[in-house]
């Protein structure tokens, strides 16, 4: 949540690594909630079928955004494929820090 005027300008940094079924199509979308909740960035990737039992896709990136006072941001994900689940695993992490 930005609890002050200024600075407004911010980058998003995140590296999130996500274990759900393989193969299936996931979509994280960072929500900015201003009073109406919208989309500023979206990406999609494919859980990948790996040896071992260990099914897992990977989110990285960065993006920039501006908040005004009281505007906060979250991430929401979604499986494209099937109703089947998914977890973050231990050591994703993302951080907003001014521009």
């Amino acid at each position: 949540r930005h609890l002050g005027n200024n600075p407004s300008e911010y980058t998003v940094n995140f590296d999130f690594v996500l274990e759900g079924g393989s193969n299936d199509d996931y979509r994280i979308d960072l929500i900015k909630d201003d009073g109406s909740e919208a989309i500023v960035y979206q990406q999609t990737r494919v859980i990948n079928n790996l040896t071992g039992g260990r099914d897992v896709a990977y989110f990285t990136g960065l993006t920039n955004i501006t908040l005004n006072i009281n505007d906060f941001v979250y991430w929401q994900v979604s499986n494209l494929s099937d109703n089947s689940n998914c977890t973050l695993e231990s050591g994703s992490s993302w951080s907003v820090e001014e521009r």
